[in-house]
């Protein structure tokens, strides 16, 4: 029996990045439900949209996206963090921050990101 498609939020403050992640995301995998530029935002959607997954850059706009994603986990959301900066400080303070994984950009796609997700999502 193939698993539903897991509802996932897109968390970023670039809009291009955005329309990228859905692209390559959305698919048997992953539904794309919401997107957000800030964590105000995402943690508005995160419930409305019941989204199961977060996708959040760790460096959202003005704000830290750490904690975008303890917000989002707090939440109850399985969050993966992601950057252009795919430097190892990041995969430890994702993890620190309550993030089941990090993600670099450059390494962005539906099996990378299950991958990462493991068994978390039913």
């Amino acid at each position: 029996m193939q698993r539903a498609a897991r509802r996932l939020l897109i968390v970023d403050d670039d809009p291009a990045f955005r329309a990228y992640a859905r692209e390559r995301l959305h698919g048997p995998l992953f539904d794309v439900v919401a997107e957000a530029a800030s964590s105000d935002d995402a943690a508005a959607l995160a419930g409305r949209q019941r989204a199961a997954v977060a996708l959040v850059d760790a460096r959202l706009g003005g704000e830290v996206g750490f904690q975008a994603a303890k917000r989002l986990s707090e939440l109850g959301l399985v969050v993966v963090m992601t950057s252009v900066d795919g430097s190892p400080v990041y995969r430890d303070l994702a993890i620190a921050y309550g993030a089941a994984g990090f993600l670099s950009k450059a390494d962005l796609s539906d099996d990378a990101l299950a991958s990462i997700l493991g068994n978390q999502i039913e």
